[in-house]
């Protein structure tokens, strides 16, 4: 009987950590545009990376002027 209730308690002890690590996951999403607000709110888009999330990794980045427009070089 013992041995049975410890059981429970172990296992209502697990599922309440993973509840609470679940929900700090989804309020971490949640809040963090809002704890960011600042940074948010001055970002602007420089470049775009084509093939960025196709599995390339750049190296350095470089800036060369083309046209008298500055060119971002990966």
């Amino acid at each position: 009987m013992k041995n049975k209730v410890v059981r429970i308690v172990i296992k209502a002890l697990i599922v309440f950590v993973l509840a609470i690590i679940a929900i700090i996951g989804i309020l971490g999403g949640a809040v963090r545009p809002i704890l960011y607000n600042e940074f948010y709110d001055i970002r602007e888009d420089v470049c775009k990376n084509p093939g960025l999330n196709d599995g390339f990794v750049p190296q350095g980045i470089a800036v060369d002027k083309y046209n008298n427009d500055e060119v971002i070089i990966t």
